[in-house]
């Protein structure tokens, strides 16, 4: 899986979005559709490895923890 996490700016807010691997192409679009200023990553599924990243770096660790504590990905990042 291929995980994309937003945090909207000023708001407190964060969205995910769940990808198989192999549709890597729609991940990068779902990362690309959100603003430069929101904080937004893409996280490989398999070691929780981070491919891309954009805004606040106290707001892209927020997406991590958000993330880890996902129902539906159990903690298992």
């Amino acid at each position: 899986m291929v995980y994309v996490v937003n945090h909207e700016s000023n708001s407190i807010y964060n969205d995910i979005k769940h990808f198989s691997k192999d549709k890597m192409e729609d991940a990068q679009k779902e990362f690309d559709k959100f603003p430069k200023n929101d904080s937004t990553i893409m996280i490989r599924g398999v070691d929780g490895g981070l491919i891309k990243r954009k805004g606040e770096d106290n707001f892209v660790n927020q997406n991590l923890a958000y993330l880890y504590n996902d129902n539906e990905t159990h903690g298992k990042l």
